[in-house]
């Protein structure tokens, strides 16, 4: 009797629900003979903004924290539907959810490309501005983002992909200071043409990420 009932509870139990998926990037390259390593992990579910963080080598110890701490983010309201980004844009469009009208929206308020050339405004006002841009290698990104309390610390990174291709940093994130926009080189990555998304977050995941998307980056090289 006592197996028939568990073998009717078994058969009785709900189906495993995915709360949280990630895909974790064991990246390489070498630097005048010296081989670097990394990690690289972001979130996965199309409806989330996806969250990446990289780290020093490939100790996966190392990303115990991030990956808990977005875990518990998807845990704590479960069977809720996922809300369109749209819905959390700075500028009021759309209506937000109770749940997120409680937190902090990050906005990623304007991105200058610059270089020896010469400055442009890629996005303004939370607004990208046209659809290609460029620089030389020896250029830089300043990202300004809004949103975060005075002591909130806020990190950027620029991803780039190629079509049916994942998306990849080329350099690590870089943190948005009291002094000043978020400053992020160029020149790793790369000449040629790519497909370029500013992504800003706040590691503890106290306020809602960022997103934006820069259309075409291509990169020349000087002279």
């Amino acid at each position: 009797m006592a197996r028939r009932r568990r073998e009717e509870a078994a058969a009785d139990a709900p189906d495993w629900e995915r709360a949280a998926a990630f895909v974790v990037s064991f990246e390489q390259r070498r630097v005048k003979d010296v081989l670097e390593r990394r990690l690289v992990a972001e979130q996965t579910e199309p409806a989330v903004e996806q969250t990446v963080s990289s780290w020093p080598d490939w100790d996966c110890g190392q990303i115990g924290d991030w990956l808990q701490k977005r875990v518990d983010r998807a845990e704590a309201t479960p069977g809720e539907e996922a809300i369109p980004r749209q819905e959390a844009v700075a500028g009021g469009q759309g209506t937000p959810s109770p749940r997120r009208a409680q937190r902090a929206q990050l906005s990623i308020q304007r991105v200058v490309i610059a270089d020896e050339t010469g400055r442009v405004d890629a996005v303004s006002q939370g607004r990208r501005t046209g659809e290609e841009f460029a620089s030389t290698t020896t250029g830089w990104l300043e990202v300004s983002v809004v949103g975060a309390s005075p002591d909130q610390e806020v990190r950027v990174a620029l991803r780039l992909h190629a079509i049916g291709a994942p998306r990849w940093s080329a350099s690590a994130p870089a943190a948005v200071t009291r002094e000043g926009p978020a400053h992020v080189e160029v020149s790793e990555v790369g000449v040629g043409a790519h497909r370029a998304r500013l992504v800003a977050w706040a590691p503890d995941g106290s306020v809602d990420p960022d997103a934006v998307e820069l259309g075409t980056l291509t990169v020349r090289p000087v002279g």
